[in-house]
């Protein structure tokens, strides 16, 4: 995935399970990115599938 520029970001407070946090560490730490980009980069993912699987089931 591309590297994008930022110009305005926010925070965000997630709670997550404990699997899902070891998890998201783990990925983390065998590709030495931080957790925050890993969660960027999931977030566009899921938010991608989601507008493709809308245009799909429009009229």
């Amino acid at each position: 995935m591309a590297t994008r520029l930022w110009r305005a970001v926010s925070a965000v407070s997630l709670r997550r399970p404990d699997h899902l946090k070891q998890q998201l560490n783990e990925v983390a730490r065998l590709s030495d990115q931080p957790r925050s980009q890993l969660l960027r980069e999931a977030l566009e993912t899921l938010l991608c599938q989601r507008r493709q699987e809308r245009a799909q089931a429009a009229p």
